[in-house]
């Protein structure tokens, strides 16, 4: 990667976690299911309400919605063919998005 846009890329991601957006963030926090609360991805329970917390992060939920690489956990679009993090070249059969979903999914169910 060429060092100015690993500059702009650092920058970008710096600004994000400044303002509590973005993968870092997302990878830091849980959301409560029964009152919404924002806890730390370490809590077991929700800090608000008491109740369990799932063992996933924000980043695993949008990682479920998202096709991303197998090799890096980066979420890439539909159309790329090399990561734009680790540069690995993309196979369709390697995208990891439907047993994350299905994990999850089956994670939720017994929570309800």
């Amino acid at each position: 990667m060429p060092a100015r846009m690993a500059e702009n890329r650092t920058l970008r991601m710096a600004t994000l976690k400044k303002f509590g957006f973005g993968p870092e963030i997302m990878k830091e926090s849980k959301v409560c299911s029964s009152c919404g609360c924002t806890c730390t991805a370490e809590d077991s329970f929700c800090k608000n309400c008491g109740a369990e917390l799932p063992r996933e992060t924000l980043y695993d939920f949008y990682k479920c919605r998202h096709l991303y690489c197998s090799s890096c956990d980066t979420v890439v679009r539909k159309t790329a063919t090399f990561c734009p993090e680790c540069g690995k070249r993309l196979q369709p059969g390697r995208f990891r998005r439907l047993q994350l979903f299905r994990s999850l999914r089956d994670t939720m169910r017994g929570a309800i």
